[in-house]
């Protein structure tokens, strides 16, 4: 589902969903009540998507637990600190089409998404010619295809999707296509894990 929403309620919105807890959830509660489809999106202009994740280009493997994923975060719980994102873009779909997420400018929250608790070993060194084992604890989040995920950003535009089956029936069909959303530094994408 898409809702497109004005530019000051749109900034507002982005500055909600970046926030954790109950708020966020009932700003979600809201948006998601005005949503269109992805097919009967203004292209460009702000948008908010709900959608599922699917399969993208090619799925990424989460760093120490090898799962498959389209999104992954490591934090560390125990030991040195260390935050690691990964992804360039995600691709998401409702009913009506898809939606191909630009990664480079975006806030992911993956609160109550797919968790894996590692211990890793890492190797300190102090000083040349000596080392120390250590042993951290870390946590995987994973966006795996089929999660559901809310996102607010800008749909730049349509581009043809390689994925997509062609809409329409008898001798002329349409070619398939995707929106493109994106942010920037100023206002970046906002991926959030929906239960």
């Amino acid at each position: 589902m898409l809702a497109v929403i004005g530019g000051g309620i749109m900034a507002a919105a982005l500055v909600a969903l970046s926030r954790l807890g109950r708020r966020a959830d009932r700003q979600i509660a809201e948006l998601r009540a005005s949503a269109v489809d992805i097919a009967r999106a203004n292209v460009p202009g702000r948008v908010v998507l709900a959608g599922r994740v699917v399969r993208g280009e090619a799925l990424l493997r989460a760093p120490y637990s090898s799962r498959e994923c389209a999104f992954y975060t490591v934090v560390a719980v125990r030991g040195k600190g260390m935050t690691r994102d990964w992804a360039k873009q995600l691709e998401i779909e409702d009913h009506s089409g898809r939606a191909r997420i630009d990664l480079k400018f975006a806030e992911v929250d993956l609160s109550g998404a797919a968790v894996e608790r590692v211990s890793l070993g890492i190797e300190q060194r102090d000083a040349p010619g000596t080392s120390m084992s250590l042993l951290a604890k870390a946590r995987e989040h994973l966006l795996q295809p089929g999660d559901r995920v809310l996102v607010a950003g800008f749909a730049r535009s349509r581009e043809l999707d390689p994925r997509g089956t062609p809409s329409g029936g008898g001798v002329f069909r349409e070619a398939p296509a995707r929106i493109v959303v994106e942010g920037s530094a100023e206002a970046p994408v906002i991926v959030r894990f929906r239960k």
